[in-house]
């Protein structure tokens, strides 16, 4: 396949999933499921060193007007939100009024906490159904996909912005460099520019696959992401590790002219993914043999349940949970229900083993043996919810960066 970011034909298949429904593609039935399914393979290319899905669905049709995913959802989110704001307004110097403009702004839950804060907001989201809930928060919503043609139509009409917020939403970008052109085009000197993504070395490290699906088309590293934002006028200033999604990387960019200083903590992570070779395929090459290993474990710790007539829900309707479901091949007959308090999926089937996602009001007359986490990333939020909701007594499963039980 041909590189994303740079159009070179050097890349390597270092991950192949097999077949997949897309992760957010939530089933009414299981009619013609065969049809739906598409390959996921995962490349790197030696050239960039950008970690990429093939293209065999474009954005626009994975992005929905009935998309399921609300960042809201999640008091563990809402609290990285509030958190990520009052970093901002602190840092940066915020003053009431400046515009500030998020892009994939999805139930409007961070801007919420600028708008508090009397800041003049502006969310940019493509799908109805989470702009709907942004705009009863009396947050404007622009319902359509971000790019280059989009911002001069932004700019024309806003002007400038003091903040861009692109926050988890660059691996879910098809085209990726028309929308850093966009971001670039939006900015000034005086803008701050802050990209969240799920990082790359602790997904190799700590075997993350699950957070590999068709809805996330492109996976970063510092070095990598900064090739891709160098061909568009901008630079990193600083960066920060944060916990989010299993381990992430804040990066703040700026114009390449204006006079910031570059951060030490972005030069000594760099130097350490030099050190780890990201740049080198070395480092990818035992990544498919770890996740084969992870299955076969999991596979032997689940069926050996079953057989002793133990009971299993999972909790955690995640994109993650469907990737990994498919990959270890488990279904209905393995796990009764997934668990999900996220109204657009209860009663839905999902599309990682074709299971019944249900609402957590179950646990009040039914206790199953084990509850898996499939939502690993928010594993605490989730355990302390249902023993203080629920009463929830029994044992949970985490099964990445390996199998652990809680009791």
């Amino acid at each position: 396949m041909k590189c994303r970011l740079c159009a070179s034909s050097n890349t390597k298949l270092i991950l192949n999933l097999g077949n997949h429904i897309p992760s957010n593609f939530y089933l009414n039935d299981t009619k013609n499921i065969n049809k739906k399914k598409m390959p996921l393979k995962t490349y790197v290319c030696k050239n960039c060193w950008l970690v990429q899905i093939k293209d065999f669905i474009k954005g626009n049709k994975l992005f929905l007007k009935d998309y399921a995913y609300l960042s809201g959802v999640s008091k563990t989110w809402q609290e990285h939100c509030n958190n990520f704001t009052e970093y901002c307004v602190k840092n940066f110097k915020l003053k009431n009024n400046d515009k500030i403009i998020e892009i994939a702004s999805n139930d409007g839950t961070l801007l919420n906490y600028f708008k508090k804060r009397k800041f003049d907001v502006l969310g940019i989201e493509p799908t109805p159904s989470t702009a709907k809930i942004a705009k009863k928060k009396g947050i404007k919503t622009n319902i359509q996909f971000f790019g280059y043609a989009h911002s001069k139509i932004l700019k024309k009409k806003y002007g400038n912005f003091k903040l861009i917020v692109a926050n988890n939403v660059l691996a879910h970008v098809d085209n990726i460099n028309d929308f850093v052109k966009g971001i670039s085009n939006l900015a000034n000197n005086e803008t701050i520019i802050s990209v969240e993504f799920q990082y790359l070395v602790n997904i190799i490290q700590k075997v993350q696959f699950d957070t590999i699906y068709h809805e996330h088309f492109s996976y970063y590293s510092l070095i990598s992401f900064e090739n891709l934002i160098s061909k568009h006028n901008l630079k990193i200033f600083d960066v920060k590790k944060i916990k989010t999604h299993g381990g992430s990387l804040r990066v703040f960019l700026c114009k390449k002219n204006t006079k910031k200083k570059i951060s030490s903590n972005t030069y000594i992570i760099k130097s350490k993914e030099i050190n780890l070779g990201v740049n080198n395929f070395k480092f990818y090459k035992s990544f498919s043999e770890n996740v084969k290993n992870l299955k076969i474990s999991f596979r032997k710790f689940i069926f050996n349940l079953k057989r002793n007539k133990k009971s299993i829900y999972a909790y955690g309707a995640a994109a993650k949970g469907n990737t990994f479901l498919n990959y270890m091949k488990i279904n209905n007959k393995v796990i009764d229900f997934i668990i999900d308090k996220n109204k657009y999926k209860i009663n839905k089937i999902s599309p990682g083993g074709l299971i019944k996602i249900i609402g957590p009001n179950i646990l009040k007359t039914d206790k199953p043996d084990y509850i898996l986490i499939l939502a690993w990333n928010i594993k605490n939020e989730i355990m302390k919810d249902l023993k203080k909701s629920y009463d929830f007594k029994k044992k949970f499963i985490i099964s990445i960066p390996k199998l652990k039980i809680f009791s």
